[in-house]
């Protein structure tokens, strides 16, 4: 609420710019018409970044972990999948 009243407050960048709340916070900054266009242009650049970083370990969980024990995983296994992979 408070980045509709001061969109241009330091949670607004912070969040404009986190991947995880940037779609959200993001519209609602350029419906404001706070956001210059290299925040805009950052902040798809780290989501895309986010993605691709997340399909990496995923990958690395997926095919170290179920490909070859197919057993159901638990936290501990898989940080040490992620390191062994």
């Amino acid at each position: 609420m408070n980045i509709f009243q001061h969109p241009s407050v330091a949670n607004g960048d912070f969040g404009s710019l986190f991947p995880f709340t940037a779609p959200l916070v993001m519209f609602s900054r350029i419906a404001l018409k706070s956001a210059p266009g290299s925040r805009f242009a950052l902040s798809i650049g780290l989501m895309l970044a986010t993605i691709y970083g997340m399909i990496w370990l995923c990958g690395r969980i997926y095919r170290v972990g179920i490909l070859m024990y197919g057993k159901k995983p638990t936290l501990p296994e898989i940080m040490k999948w992620i390191k062994y992979a």
